[in-house]
Protein backbone atom coordinates (compact mmCIF):
# COMPACT_ATOMS: atom_id res chain seq x y z
CA UNK A 1 0.00 0.00 0.00
CA UNK A 2 2.08 2.79 -1.37
CA UNK A 3 0.09 4.94 -2.50
CA UNK A 4 -3.69 5.87 -2.24
CA UNK A 5 -4.42 6.64 -5.74
CA UNK A 6 -2.43 5.33 -8.43
CA UNK A 7 0.92 7.03 -9.29
CA UNK A 8 0.77 9.65 -6.27
CA UNK A 9 3.66 9.43 -3.76
CA UNK A 10 2.50 8.83 0.01
CA UNK A 11 4.42 10.80 2.62
CA UNK A 12 6.03 8.78 5.47
CA UNK A 13 4.08 10.37 7.81
CA UNK A 14 0.75 9.21 6.36
CA UNK A 15 2.40 5.72 5.65
CA UNK A 16 3.43 5.22 8.89
CA UNK A 17 -0.09 6.29 10.35
CA UNK A 18 -1.99 4.06 7.94
CA UNK A 19 0.29 1.07 9.28
CA UNK A 20 -0.34 1.82 12.72
CA UNK A 21 -4.20 1.86 11.97
CA UNK A 22 -4.02 -1.43 10.21
CA UNK A 23 -2.24 -3.06 13.30
CA UNK A 24 -4.99 -1.34 15.83
CA UNK A 25 -8.40 -2.54 13.67
CA UNK A 26 -6.39 -6.26 13.41
CA UNK A 27 -5.76 -6.62 17.24
CA UNK A 28 -9.05 -4.90 17.86
CA UNK A 29 -11.06 -7.37 15.63
CA UNK A 30 -8.64 -10.36 16.96
CA UNK A 31 -10.16 -9.17 20.59
CA UNK A 32 -13.82 -9.82 19.04
CA UNK A 33 -13.26 -13.16 19.90
CA UNK A 34 -12.29 -12.86 23.36
CA UNK A 35 -15.08 -14.29 25.76
CA UNK A 36 -18.01 -11.96 26.35
CA UNK A 37 -20.16 -13.87 28.67
CA UNK A 38 -19.56 -13.43 32.31
CA UNK A 39 -20.67 -16.77 33.55
CA UNK A 40 -18.14 -18.46 31.15
CA UNK A 41 -15.14 -16.23 32.67
CA UNK A 42 -13.93 -18.83 35.58
CA UNK A 43 -14.55 -16.96 39.09
CA UNK A 44 -10.72 -16.12 40.06
CA UNK A 45 -10.46 -13.49 37.49
CA UNK A 46 -14.08 -11.48 38.61
CA UNK A 47 -14.68 -9.05 41.18
CA UNK A 48 -16.26 -10.34 44.49
CA UNK A 49 -18.88 -7.76 45.13
CA UNK A 50 -20.67 -9.34 47.47
CA UNK A 51 -17.73 -8.12 49.64
CA UNK A 52 -19.06 -5.11 49.50
CA UNK A 53 -22.72 -5.71 49.48
CA UNK A 54 -24.04 -8.80 48.94
CA UNK A 55 -26.62 -8.27 46.33
CA UNK A 56 -28.21 -5.57 44.65
CA UNK A 57 -31.32 -5.28 47.34
CA UNK A 58 -28.76 -5.09 49.97
CA UNK A 59 -26.60 -1.97 47.78
CA UNK A 60 -30.08 -0.48 47.41
CA UNK A 61 -31.44 -0.40 51.05
CA UNK A 62 -28.12 0.73 52.16
CA UNK A 63 -28.06 4.01 49.37
CA UNK A 64 -32.06 4.36 50.87
CA UNK A 65 -30.47 4.62 54.01
CA UNK A 66 -27.64 7.10 53.10
CA UNK A 67 -30.06 9.49 51.35
CA UNK A 68 -31.76 9.71 54.02
CA UNK A 69 -28.83 10.55 56.36
CA UNK A 70 -27.49 13.15 54.17
CA UNK A 71 -29.55 15.74 56.40
CA UNK A 72 -27.98 15.11 59.19
CA UNK A 73 -25.33 17.56 58.69
CA UNK A 74 -27.53 20.42 58.08
CA UNK A 75 -27.50 20.61 61.93
CA UNK A 76 -23.99 21.90 61.83
CA UNK A 77 -24.69 24.66 59.74
CA UNK A 78 -23.46 28.08 61.09
CA UNK A 79 -22.19 26.24 64.30
CA UNK A 80 -18.39 24.96 63.58
CA UNK A 81 -16.89 27.28 65.74
CA UNK A 82 -19.09 27.37 68.47
CA UNK A 83 -17.31 24.97 70.11
CA UNK A 84 -14.56 21.79 69.59
CA UNK A 85 -16.95 19.04 70.26
CA UNK A 86 -19.79 21.06 67.57
CA UNK A 87 -16.39 20.57 65.21
CA UNK A 88 -15.85 17.33 66.02
CA UNK A 89 -18.97 16.00 65.70
CA UNK A 90 -19.11 17.69 61.77
CA UNK A 91 -16.65 16.41 61.14
CA UNK A 92 -17.19 12.53 62.32
CA UNK A 93 -20.74 13.15 60.23
CA UNK A 94 -19.02 14.30 57.09
CA UNK A 95 -16.17 11.98 57.37
CA UNK A 96 -18.81 8.84 57.74
CA UNK A 97 -21.16 9.76 55.36
CA UNK A 98 -18.03 10.49 52.86
CA UNK A 99 -16.78 6.33 53.57
CA UNK A 100 -20.30 5.26 52.93
CA UNK A 101 -20.42 7.18 49.60
CA UNK A 102 -17.35 5.96 48.37
CA UNK A 103 -18.10 2.05 49.07
CA UNK A 104 -21.78 2.76 47.50
CA UNK A 105 -20.59 4.24 44.53
CA UNK A 106 -17.44 1.49 43.89
CA UNK A 107 -19.94 -0.89 44.41
CA UNK A 108 -22.32 0.73 41.76
CA UNK A 109 -19.38 1.58 39.64
CA UNK A 110 -17.83 -2.15 39.46
CA UNK A 111 -21.22 -3.71 38.87
CA UNK A 112 -21.46 -1.30 36.29
CA UNK A 113 -17.87 -2.02 34.65
CA UNK A 114 -18.39 -6.06 34.85
CA UNK A 115 -20.76 -5.47 31.39
CA UNK A 116 -21.40 -2.33 30.67
CA UNK A 117 -24.52 -3.33 28.35
CA UNK A 118 -26.51 -4.03 31.52
CA UNK A 119 -28.26 -0.44 31.99
CA UNK A 120 -29.72 -1.10 35.11
CA UNK A 121 -26.02 -1.19 36.23
CA UNK A 122 -24.85 1.75 34.66
CA UNK A 123 -28.17 3.34 36.23
CA UNK A 124 -27.06 2.52 39.49
CA UNK A 125 -23.80 4.15 38.86
CA UNK A 126 -25.51 7.34 37.53
CA UNK A 127 -27.62 7.21 40.49
CA UNK A 128 -24.49 7.70 42.68
CA UNK A 129 -23.17 10.46 40.75
CA UNK A 130 -26.33 12.45 41.12
CA UNK A 131 -25.99 11.57 45.13
CA UNK A 132 -22.45 12.49 44.96
CA UNK A 133 -23.69 15.86 43.60
CA UNK A 134 -26.41 15.95 46.45
CA UNK A 135 -23.85 15.20 49.52
CA UNK A 136 -21.12 17.64 48.18
CA UNK A 137 -23.68 20.59 48.16
CA UNK A 138 -25.12 19.57 51.44
CA UNK A 139 -21.18 19.42 53.03
CA UNK A 140 -19.94 22.37 51.27
CA UNK A 141 -20.47 24.74 54.19
CA UNK A 142 -17.89 22.73 56.29
CA UNK A 143 -14.68 24.27 53.59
Amino acid sequence: MSHLIEGTPMHPFTRITISLLSLLVGESSAGLGQERDRNKIPDEYKWNLADIYPTDDAWKNAKEQFVADIPSVKKYRGTLSSSSEQLLGCLESVSHLAKEYSRLSSYAGMNSDQDTRESKDLAMKQEMGQIGTTLGAEVAYVE
